[in-house]
């Protein structure tokens, strides 16, 4: 094996390290995306004891009251 294969070889297996060091990354930042956005959804608690007419966070709130209420509002 004469000098250019070796350093062909390294640059082979460097660039192969580095494209699963990327990937790896991108998997590990979007499970703890996904997880945090999954984790933040279920705490949602309710500021206004259920009474959605009036409250400030209605508009963007995923409560099944916030939900059924939008639904009858779109309704009529």
């Amino acid at each position: 094996m004469n000098g250019t294969e070796r350093t062909f070889k390294r640059r082979e297996l460097l660039r192969g390290l580095l494209r699963m060091l990327a990937f790896g990354g991108l998997a590990i930042g979007g499970g703890a995306l996904a997880a945090r956005s999954f984790s933040s959804s279920r705490r949602e608690d309710c500021l206004n004891r259920g009474i959605c007419g009036g409250c400030r966070a209605f508009d963007g709130c995923g409560l099944p009251q916030a939900l059924s209420r939008k639904e009858f509002l779109s309704k009529g």
